[in-house]
């Protein structure tokens, strides 16, 4: 992504801001990891110093700003090119709350999926534990047509054997 382009910045800030809306994603600041909010929060405040109008001049901000922080969680968030010339990819955690049982589990990840394949760019969610809330979901349907399909079956070798 063209993160020095303020419409891309904004299409980012508007699929996070999608995602800490649903019920399940805890929307506090405190709660996100976002490299490009503390970034731009640091530009904003010190914009005599930072120039990125441009795609070079924005990377190499990005990049002397991930060194000065470069003891904190956000330092590995963001993957340059070879040359150093482009983000090739960067990423960001939100957490999630208020999940009380198995359905919601299956409910947020549908939710988060939903808005992840909505988005104008790509994007992956994970969580480790998604595997687990997808088999949880395949579970349900599949005993449902096992319980269907086996019932059919007594019922029909019954009726072939009672007379």
């Amino acid at each position: 992504l063209d993160y020095w382009n303020e419409t891309v910045r904004d299409s980012v800030y508007e699929l996070l801001h999608k995602l800490e809306d649903t019920q399940f994603i805890n929307s506090s600041p405190a709660f996100r990891q976002s490299w490009l909010h503390i970034f731009m929060q640091k530009v904003e405040d010190n914009f005599l110093f930072f120039d990125i109008s441009t795609q070079t001049k924005f990377v190499d901000n990005v990049r002397e700003f991930l060194k000065v922080v470069k003891d904190t969680p956000i330092y590995d968030d963001v993957v340059f090119s070879p040359d150093n010339s482009t983000i090739l990819a960067s990423r960001f955690f939100l957490q999630s709350d208020q999940v009380r049982n198995a359905n919601e589990e299956v409910v947020l990840l549908r939710t988060l999926r939903q808005i992840i394949d909505e988005a104008p760019f790509k994007a992956t969610i994970y969580h480790p534990f998604f595997a687990f809330f997808d088999q949880f979901a395949q579970v349900t349907r599949t005993t449902v047509e096992c319980v269907t399909v086996c019932c059919v079956c007594m019922t029909f070798i019954t009726a072939i054997f009672i007379p």
